[in-house]
């Protein structure tokens, strides 16, 4: 019963590790893919008025 209960609590830390490993990936990737978009299209954004 002890082992099953520590294997349980083990289990649930690495998965709550794997999902913030995630959202960290993601958080990452997004932000890149956002930052590179951000970057091409500044110019024209802010393009100065004539």
């Amino acid at each position: 019963i002890v082992t099953f209960f520590l294997g349980k609590k083990i289990s649930v830390a690495t998965t709550t590790k794997k999902t913030y490993e995630c959202i960290y990936m993601y958080v990452c990737l997004y932000g890149s893919i956002y930052t590179h978009i951000y970057t091409y299209l500044r110019p024209y954004i802010h393009k100065p008025k004539e």
